[in-house]
């Protein structure tokens, strides 16, 4: 199983409410760019997603400047197999 999209919204580097999606085509992703591009924030999302357990900063990762809700993250990862898994824990986690 390879990963063919990656859709970030209101996490870290990427504001919401429209979703970043890097579509992978199950190809190589080298990151680079300026910093406070947001390299590190795909790394803290595939992170964060593959992670049997919760990250422990999980309120540190939301878009400090987005004027969405709290609750407002997502992080979804699109496989060649086309299932589409939801990172839900971040909102489980602001709805209480």
């Amino acid at each position: 199983m390879k990963i063919k999209t990656l859709s970030l919204t209101d996490f870290r580097a990427f504001p919401g409410p429209a979703p970043a999606t890097f579509e992978l085509d199950s190809k190589n992703l080298l990151p680079y760019g300026e910093n406070g591009s947001g390299k590190s924030s795909l790394f803290h999302a595939l992170r964060g997603f593959f992670s049997p357990d919760k990250p422990a900063d999980l309120v540190e990762l939301r878009n400090s400047f987005s004027e969405m809700g709290v609750g407002s993250i997502k992080v979804e990862v699109g496989f060649d197999d086309a299932t589409v898994p939801v990172l839900n824990v971040l909102v489980d986690l602001f709805a209480t």
